[in-house]
């Protein structure tokens, strides 16, 4: 999972306990997708019925976190986000 066991996160942030993706196991292949839309897809329904997505997504944007999906947006759609608060900054 994306989350899963990553004691630097888990121990900074308390919403990781309720983190949908920390119960789905530890098969990277859907958190870090290569590129198909299938495993892209694969995540982002796990995100999709999290409780804590936006503060995933927060915490990736705010760590400019450069792999995987977080809160369920890939890195394109992080960057995309990041890009446009930088232009309105």
């Amino acid at each position: 999972s994306i989350v899963g066991e990553n004691p630097t996160i888990i121990n900074r942030e308390p919403w990781t306990e309720h983190a949908e993706c920390r119960k789905s196991g530890p098969d990277d292949g859907v958190w870090f997708p290569e590129k198909t839309n299938h495993r892209n897809r694969a995540g982002k329904n796990i995100c999709d019925r999290c409780i804590v997505r936006a503060e995933c997504l927060d915490y990736a944007l705010t760590h400019k976190e450069r792999a995987g999906i977080w809160g369920g947006l890939n890195t394109k759609e992080r960057n995309a986000i990041l890009a446009l608060q930088r232009r309105a900054s």
